[in-house]
Order: structure tokens, then sequence, then C-alpha cells
């Protein structure tokens, strides 16, 4: 049962605080399932400038984390991006921005459970790493076993993911102590600060195809405002979680590709079936201690399924709420105040694709594709999140010109760079990847006519529901809301 009574609709409140709030934030990054899994595409795309290139992607990527964090004061919301984007550009920018998470979520989670999968059967069963059936039984396990807790509510999620996040990085610090001690005395490419120059990537196009890669290392961390209706503090503590674990891996990031090119050399990196964080634990650390390497990666992944997860769930309640999409979504569980039938939806779809994908060749293909244009919708959203901030606070040099720095200039940067980057790789993505990724983001056209004429949504007409004052509210009342919280 719960603690509390709680009014119908209203998630459970006041049980993240502001460690809790930097942890998820960092967890829905997964460093080490991140730097595993697209190290290979960052060098095929941009060579050894591949830390300059996450650095450089960092800069409008704090753009957006700032972003996060002055809408969330203004208006604290667990549909985020897709709120604050409605309420400030367009409602159908904002519905088309929410659309864009669930279903990079969804995809991700398809890509996402698989080195779960493989990398528990390399430690409890290598011979079974193989075989398709295994990894798919196994990853599927772990896919469940997420959506479970997920589904189980806030408190449960949250000891879990402290635990996970703790190891994970603990274990990425041993690696990377461990690869420059490693390098000390052995070295595969010399460190040359020539990897952080901005010279070398010859062209805007091969610099932009990078950053696009980088979006996919940093996407999830906005997690933690998705969560801002259940953290103390919510106005402050969600996105000063998203600012400071964007910090934390951007450091993780930065250190650990330059540990990865200190150690490997150009044969593995080449490799696009190389698992690039085990890889490193074999070559720089003898047995068992390897296996640190192996484990990061299997709790990274495991962590980030749970993350997203959750962003996809909290999403769909406040489009429910908003009656944009049914509002069966949100309906909460009595006792553990959490989107069931959310969590029931994202799971079984991802399950089935999840399956269908890794048994059939030609659906995997084409999910090959859809998961390769993923950076396209992050993008999306995250460019269009940027400039949101940017118009709601471009009075803000009014006030300081520190404020009008960082609500509106970095912002505004970070959100031209994202839609840039987006516009770029429309164009220099293949065909199937293009008309696949882009194409998702425009189906969701169709159930945004579906809400706005069968469920005859107020969100279409500027007003979505506030979960403090449990009523409907529009632009005007959310401005006079900013603007007190800026004066405060």
């Amino acid at each position: 049962m719960p603690e509390e009574h709680l009014e119908p609709g209203q998630l459970k409140h006041n049980v993240l605080n502001r460690f809790d709030s930097v942890l998820i934030a960092v967890a829905g990054s997964a460093p080490a399932y991140s730097l595993s899994a697209s190290t290979v595409a960052l060098v095929a795309a941009v060579g050894l400038l591949a830390p300059g290139a996450i650095l450089y992607g960092a800069i409008p990527m704090f753009g957006i984390a700032l972003a996060f964090l002055y809408l969330n004061q203004a208006m604290p919301n667990s549909g985020a991006s897709y709120v604050w984007v409605g309420r400030i550009l367009h409602p159908w920018l904002g519905f088309l921005s929410g659309w864009s998470l669930l279903v990079s979520a969804v995809l991700f989670m398809m890509a996402g459970a698989i080195p779960a999968g493989t990398a528990t059967l390399e430690l409890l069963s290598p011979d079974k790493t193989d075989s398709v059936v295994w990894v798919t039984v196994v990853s599927a396990f772990w896919f469940l076993v997420m959506n479970a807790l997920v589904m189980v509510g806030i408190h449960i999620t949250n000891v879990v993911q402290r635990i996970l996040t703790s190891i994970e990085v603990i274990g990425l610090i041993v690696l990377a102590v461990g690869g420059l001690i490693h390098a000390s005395h052995q070295v595969a490419h010399p460190f040359s600060w020539s990897w952080f120059s901005l010279g070398g990537y010859g062209n805007l196009s091969t610099f932009l195809g990078g950053l696009l890669i980088t979006c996919f290392y940093f996407w999830g961390w906005d997690v933690s405002l998705n969560l801002t209706e259940e953290t103390r503090a919510k106005r402050v503590a969600p996105g000063l979680g998203g600012v400071l674990g964007t910090l934390i891996i951007v450091a993780l990031f930065i250190l650990l590709q330059v540990v990865i090119q200190l150690n490997l050399g150009d044969k593995p990196l080449a490799d696009e079936a190389a698992n690039i964080i085990p890889l490193l634990g074999e070559t720089i650390l003898p047995k068992p201690w390897s296996y640190i390497a192996l484990i990061a990666v299997m709790i990274s992944t495991v962590a980030t399924l749970e993350t997203t997860l959750i962003q996809a769930t909290r999403t769909l309640f406040a489009m429910g709420r908003d009656k944009t999409v049914h509002p069966r979504f949100a309906v909460l569980h009595a006792n553990w105040q959490t989107p069931v039938l959310s969590n029931i939806v994202i799971g079984v779809l991802g399950i089935i694709l999840f399956v269908v994908s890794n048994l059939s060749a030609s659906v995997s293909d084409l999910m090959t594709s859809a998961i390769s244009a993923i950076g396209l919708q992050i993008a999306f959203y995250y460019g269009l999140t940027g400039i949101s901030c940017a118009w709601h606070y471009r009075k803000s040099f009014t006030e300081s010109f520190a404020a009008g720095i960082f609500r509106l200039v970095w912002p505004l940067v970070g959100g031209l760079v994202l839609l840039a980057i987006f516009v770029m790789n429309v164009f220099t993505l293949s065909f199937q990847e293009t008309a696949i990724g882009l194409g998702l983001i425009l189906v969701g056209i169709i159930p945004l006519l579906v809400a706005k004429f069968k469920y005859h949504s107020p969100y279409f007409e500027g007003h979505v529901f506030e979960p403090d004052a449990e009523e409907w509210s529009g632009t005007k009342e959310a401005t006079v809301a900013a603007e007190t919280v800026k004066r405060g």
C-alpha cells in the first residue's frame, strides 16, 4: 500500500533527491554501453578526432541541458519537451517532440537489450554467445525484469538505479586508470592534442556527422526531467541533475575515448563487430579483472533500459493526461502510483519488435536502419527544446548579462546546432535510413490528428494539465508562473 494518500492522476511525490537526479541522468546516457556500441561508428566518421568530436558535441548539448533546467523551473511536468515545445512554439511541434522521444525509446530498447544478454552469457556461459536464440532469450529476460521494476514503483526503481549506476561508474574509473597505466609502457596510438583539433575534419558534413553520433552518446540524461513530479525540489533538482549529469558523462566519455585510442589499434577500432569496452578490458587487465569491463557494459545496458522505460512511460502518462493519446495512459495503479498501461504497451511493443528483429533477417535489416537513424529523432526534439527555451526567455538580457547567456544564447545555439545536425543528416544518411528515421517522426501526425479531432484534446488549443493545480492552464498562466519563478 502507498505510504500516503495521493489524489488520482498524481505520481508519487518527493521520492527522489538531488543525488538521485544526477545518478539517473548519468544512467540515462549509459556511458559504458554508449562507448562500447558507438565508438567504432564515431571513429569511422571522424577517425582519431573522436575525443574532440565528443567535446564539441558537448558544447551544444550543454546548451540543451540548460534549456531543460530553465524550462523545468518555469513549467515542471513529466512530459518535459512534449509540454514545453507545445506551449511555447506550437502544439503540433510539441506532440511530435514527444512522439520522437517515444519512437527513439522503443528503437533503443530493441538495440539496447542485446548487449545485456550477450554480456550475461559471456560471463555465465561463453559457448552460447553465438546463439541467436540464447542471446534473444536472455536479452528479453533483462528487458522484462526492468519493465517490471519500473512498473512496481519509483522507490524500488530508484534503489536499483543507485546500485547499478554506482557500480558502472566505479568500473569505468577503474578501466580508465588501468588504461592510462597500461598505455604508459605499451601504447597503440600516442596521445596527441590534434585529437581535439577543429581543423582536421575536412568539411562541415564530416564534422556534423560526428556530432550526430555524439547525440546518441549523450542522449538519455534528460530522464531526470521526466521524473520531475516524483522529485523533491522539483523546480530545481531535476534540471540540476541533468546539467551535472551531462558534465559527468562528458568527462567520462572524453577520458575513456582517449584511453581507448591509447590502448587499441586501428584494426579493433575499425571492426564493426567489436565490443570496445570488453575488448579494452581484455587488453589492459588480466583475467579475472578484465571481467570488470564486461560487467560494466552489462550493468550499463540494464540501467539504461530502466531509464529509457521511465522516459517513455512518463511521456505517455503526460500525453494521456493531456488527452493527446488515449486518456487511459494517464491512469495510475492504486498502490504503485505508476502508469501501468504505459508500461504494458511499451513493454509488449518493445519485446515483440525485439524478438522479431532478432529472428527475422529482413526485419532485422529494417530495424538496423531505424536504429542508425535514431540520432534524427534525438536531434529533432532536443533542438526544438533549445529553441523553446530561447524564445521563452527572450527578454533575459534585460535581467542580467549572465541570464541572457545561460537562458537565451546558449540554449539557442544548442538548439540551432542540433537542428542543423538534423537537417544535414537527412541528406547524408542512406535513403533507407533517412526514409525510416524521418518517416517515423512524420507517422506521428496520424495519432496527432486522432487526438485533435477524436479526443478533442485541449492541448491543441494551447492548454496542458497542471499537475500541481490539478487543472488545465494555458500559455498566459504559464508565462505568469515563469515570471514569478524568475523574479524569485
